[in-house]
């Protein structure tokens, strides 16, 4: 990536106003919008200028029903639907969006837009649409560039193949802040060529990786009674 591109991604992700979808994983988002978002017909009653625009989400009964969504997912369905699928081509990582993923947050939104008297749903889940899909493009870049980076660990599964990045890092290479990385990595799921499927906070090990390499080879351990004889072979 060129300085001036990097530079210009840098201010546009600065002049960015903050959403809740930014950090909203599409499963959360799936609770989100089964449950209903009645508070919509309140916030554009007491704030008719952003009925046209559709920006719900910046009111304040979507960021307290997003804050109350988090956690309530557990690691397995995380596991379960993984949301970056990664490939390698040529020796090459390729990466793409779980298509099932997206077909599923599109039927959610077309339901939702259906609702009768929801002022502007239409509107409103075409914002959502949108917010979403600048987070997909920066989650592929960030996980297309990780990928590259943590290479050897990756095909090895050895934990001191890991490299020294932290959020920092990422934020200076594929031109965002380091906040946005933040956003976009929690609870960011990927499967890699050979099935597997971890975490992407796992491929940024920060400063701390000499507690990280123990931590995941106690992991492995736990699962592979194998595991220290397969490294040392």
């Amino acid at each position: 990536m060129t300085e001036i591109r990097m530079q210009l991604l840098q201010k546009q992700d600065q002049g960015r106003k903050s959403s809740p979808v930014l950090a909203l994983s599409d499963l959360e988002l799936e609770i989100l919008l089964e449950e209903g978002l009645e508070g919509i017909k309140e916030f554009y009653r007491q704030n008719p200028e952003h009925e046209r625009k559709g920006s719900y989400f910046f009111g304040r009964d979507f960021s307290d029903k997003s804050r109350e969504v988090k956690g309530k997912i557990p690691d397995s369905t995380y596991a379960e639907n993984p949301a970056v699928i990664v490939n390698l081509r040529e020796g090459s990582y390729t990466v793409q969006y779980n298509s099932q993923l997206d077909e599923r947050i599109n039927r959610k939104l077309e339901r939702f837009k259906s609702r009768d008297n929801l002022p502007n749903a239409d509107s409103f889940s075409r914002a959502i649409a949108r917010e979403r899909e600048w987070r997909k493009q920066r989650q592929l870049e960030l996980v297309a560039y990780l990928c590259q980076e943590q290479k050897e660990y990756i095909e090895s599964g050895n934990p001191k193949k890991l490299k020294r990045i932290n959020q920092e890092d990422v934020a200076k290479h594929i031109g965002y802040s380091a906040s946005t990385v933040s956003y976009i990595t929690r609870n960011l799921t990927i499967q890699l060529p050979d099935g597997m499927v971890m975490y992407t906070r796992d491929l940024i090990p920060s400063n701390r990786i000499e507690s990280s390499e123990g931590f995941i080879a106690l992991q492995q351990l736990q699962q592979d009674t194998q595991y220290y004889d397969n490294i040392l072979t």
